[in-house]
């Protein structure tokens, strides 16, 4: 016999289908990676929603004002000063894909000596405040909470 050079079709198509199955598993891992990212996208912008309402209310509730505007919404300043909630949407009430509920506890800090003489009551001075961010879209939450200041 003489030495044949070259490839068989069943060499050929064994080729091909084993180049299918890499091309496949490669497109399935390119698709989950990009749907995780998309999740990673919305689960950032409700900590950021989260976090700008909390900023918000952390550097006003401790003034005098009795409300004050989050994305063009109004938000009582004196009901959460007075332990109550309230319900926000991001980006805004027309257009909602995440909802903000904000919730203002009383603490339990106790009293803090600062001297022999001066005692501070710090659940006169504090409020618990908790921001809960729900994607409207998958029901999946993010809770932010803080102590702040409120008088």
């Amino acid at each position: 016999m003489r030495n044949q050079k070259g490839l068989t079709l069943i060499e050929v198509m064994g080729s091909i289908v084993l180049l299918g199955i890499a091309i496949l598993g490669i497109t399935y891992i390119l698709q989950q990676s990009s749907i995780d990212t998309k999740s990673n996208e919305r689960t950032d912008d409700a900590v950021v929603a989260a976090r700008n309402v909390m900023e918000e209310i952390k550097s006003k509730l401790k003034s005098t004002t009795l409300q004050t505007t989050i994305y063009g919404q109004a938000l009582s300043l004196q009901n959460l000063r007075d332990r109550s909630s309230a319900t926000l949407y991001y980006p805004n009430s027309g257009n909602r894909r995440y909802e903000l509920r904000i919730q203002s506890y009383a603490t339990t800090l106790g009293t803090v000596s600062l001297t022999n003489t001066l005692v501070s009551d710090l659940d006169s001075l504090f409020r618990r405040v908790t921001v809960t961010c729900i994607d409207l879209s998958t029901n999946k939450e993010f809770e932010l909470e803080a102590y702040v200041e409120f008088k």
